[in-house]
C-alpha cells in the first residue's frame, strides 16, 4: 500500500487522514479548495471498506449485467433520454476522459469517450455493464457519491483500490427534474490522475443539473397539445381539477390553491375515491386522453392503518402509507429518512429538543424540527403524527425494513443517533463520523 494512502478511518486516525487528504489536494490542485465536505466522505468511505475488510489490492472482485440485462435497464425512459444531452454538455472533454452513466444500482450503462478514453477505461474495467458500487470496487466518486448522494471528487489515491489510483474521477447525482428527491443514477467523468484540476468537479455538478431541466423542458414541449385541449375544457368544471399525463406530471390545473409540478398516483385508485394529502381531501381520477383527469370526491380523508419504512438500501429509502384500498409511496430525501427512522426505531417518541440532539447535534433549535414535521404532514398526512414527543399515531401498524446488519444502517448519516445505532452493531466506537461542527452535510 502507497505510504501517501489515507488509513481506514478508524478511532483517533480519522482526523489526521481528513488533514492529509486535504493537503494532498492542495498540493495537486495548486490552490485550497473547499473540500472539507469531500474529504470527509470519502474518509468514511475508508473506514466502511476497511470494516469490510474489502481488499485494497482487488477489491471484491468485478461483477457484469447480462446483454439481456443490461440493455432491459437501458430502456428505463428516464434516464435513456439524458444521454445525448450529457453528450453534447460533456463532449469537449480531454482525449483521456470516460463519461459514464450509472443507474440507481451502480451499474455503468452508458459509456462516451474517444478511442484512446474507452481503451484507458477498459484497462479500469470501467466497461458498461461493469457494477461501480462502493461496495464492489472501493472508494469511487460514482459509487461514493451514490451513498453520500452529493458530487464528489475522488483523486489518485484517495481511491480504496490501488489499480485505481492512476486516475481521478468526479461524479454527481442526476434527479428527476419534477422531483429532487427522486434519484435516477449518477454522471461520472474518469481521465488520469494529471488531468484533474479545481473545477472538474464543478463542472460535472453543472451539467448534472443543467441535463435534467433540459429532459424536462423536451418532456413539457411533447405536453403541449394535451395542454392545448386542457385550456379549452378544464374552464367547464366547477370545481378544483387537474389534467397530469399518464406518469402524474401536472399539465394543467384549475381552482388549485397550491402548485405541484408531479402527482404520482397511489396504487388501486381507478374508478373509486382515495385520499390525497398533496391536495386534501379525497380525489377521483378518470382517463382523460394521453392522461388523467383528477376531480374532488369530498373533504374527508381515511385514517392510514399501516405505514412501511423501508432503510434496507443504501441508495434509496421509502415511505408508504396504506389506507383502505390504496397505498401511496414517497422516496424520502436524507434529512426526511433520519427522522423517520428514529421515529420507527424509537416507538414512545422524540422530543423536538431530543432529535435537536439525535440529527443535528445540537446545531439548529427546536423550531427547524417543528418546521420539517409540518411539511412532512402536508406531503404524507396530518393524520400520520403525534407531536410533543413526536411519534407515529397508536393505531398505526408500523414496520420497519431495516437492513440485516445495522452496522450498514444509512451509511450516509452522520447524524449522531445514527452513528450510535451503527456503532452499537459493529461493537467498537463510531469515531469515523465527524462531530455536527464538521458534517459538512452535501
Amino acid at each position: 500500500m502507497p505510504a501517501e494512502r489515507p488509513e481506514p478511518a478508524v478511532g483517533p486516525n480519522f482526523g489526521r487522514a481528513v488533514k492529509r487528504l486535504l493537503q494532498a489536494r492542495e498540493n495537486t490542485l495548486g490552490r485550497r479548495r473547499s473540500d472539507h465536505k469531500e474529504v470527509l466522505a470519502i474518509v468514511r468511505s475508508h473506514h466502511r471498506l476497511a470494516r469490510k475488510q474489502l481488499d485494497p489490492a482487488r477489491g471484491a472482485g468485478m461483477r457484469h449485467l447480462s446483454v439481456e440485462e443490461l440493455e432491459k435497464r437501458r430502456r428505463e425512459p428516464d434516464l435513456a433520454e439524458l444521454v445525448p444531452a450529457i453528450r453534447q454538455a460533456l463532449e469537449d472533454g480531454d482525449d483521456s476522459q470516460v463519461i459514464t452513466v450509472h443507474d440507481p444500482a451502480g451499474w455503468v450503462l452508458w459509456r462516451l469517450g474517444s478511442v484512446t478514453a474507452l481503451g484507458i477505461a477498459d484497462a479500469l474495467g470501467l466497461v458498461e455493464g461493469a457494477c461501480w458500487r462502493e461496495d464492489a470496487v472501493g472508494t469511487n466518486a460514482a459509487g461514493t457519491a451514490l451513498i453520500e448522494r452529493c458530487g464528489l471528487l475522488c483523486i489518485a489515491n484517495e481511491h480504496y483500490v490501488a489499480a485505481h489510483h492512476p486516475f481521478s474521477c468526479a461524479a454527481a447525482p442526476l434527479y428527476d427534474a419534477w422531483d429532487q428527491r427522486r434519484l435516477l443514477g449518477i454522471l461520472n467523468v474518469t481521465t488520469l490522475k494529471k488531468n484533474v484540476h479545481a473545477n472538474t468537479l464543478t463542472m460535472v455538478e453543472l451539467a448534472a443539473r443543467l441535463v435534467p431541466s433540459q429532459a424536462r423542458k423536451a418532456h413539457e414541449d411533447k405536453l403541449t397539445p394535451l395542454r392545448e385541449v386542457a385550456l379549452l375544457t378544464l374552464h367547464r368544471f366547477g370545481t378544483p381539477v387537474v389534467l397530469t399525463d399518464g406518469c402524474g406530471h401536472v399539465v394543467e390545473s384549475r381552482r388549485i390553491a397550491r402548485k405541484h409540478q408531479l402527482l404520482p398516483l397511489p396504487t388501486q385508485v381507478r374508478d373509486q375515491p382515495f385520499d390525497y394529502p398533496l391536495l386534501g381531501g379525497r380525489w377521483v381520477v378518470e382517463p382523460f386522453m394521453a392522461g388523467w383527469l383528477w376531480r374532488p370526491a369530498g373533504a374527508g380523508s381515511l385514517p392510514a392503518t399501516r405505514v412501511e419504512l423501508d432503510v434496507r438500501e443504501h441508495t434509496r429509502w421509502s415511505l408508504t402509507v396504506h389506507k383502505a384500498g390504496t397505498s401511496m409511496s414517497y422516496d424520502l430525501s436524507k434529512r426526511y429518512v433520519e427522522i423517520l427512522f428514529l421515529l420507527a426505531w424509537s416507538p414512545a417518541g422524540r422530543t423536538s429538543a431530543e432529535l435537536v440532539q439525535d440529527v443535528y447535534g445540537g446545531a439548529t433549535t427546536t423550531e427547524t424540527v417543528r418546521s420539517l414535521f409540518s411539511r412532512m404532514r402536508k406531503e404524507f398526512g396530518r393524520e400520520l403524527f403525534h407531536s410533543e414527543p413526536y411519534r407515529f399515531r397508536d393505531h398505526l401498524d408500523v414496520m420497519l425494513n431495516k437492513p440485516d446488519d445495522l452496522a450498514e444502517l444509512l451509511p450516509f448519516s452522520t447524524a449522531p443517533a445514527i452513528r450510535r445505532i451503527r456503532a452499537d452493531s459493529a461493537g467498537l466506537m463510531d469515531a469515523c463520523a465527524p462531530s455536527t461542527t464538521e458534517r459538512g452535510e452535501c
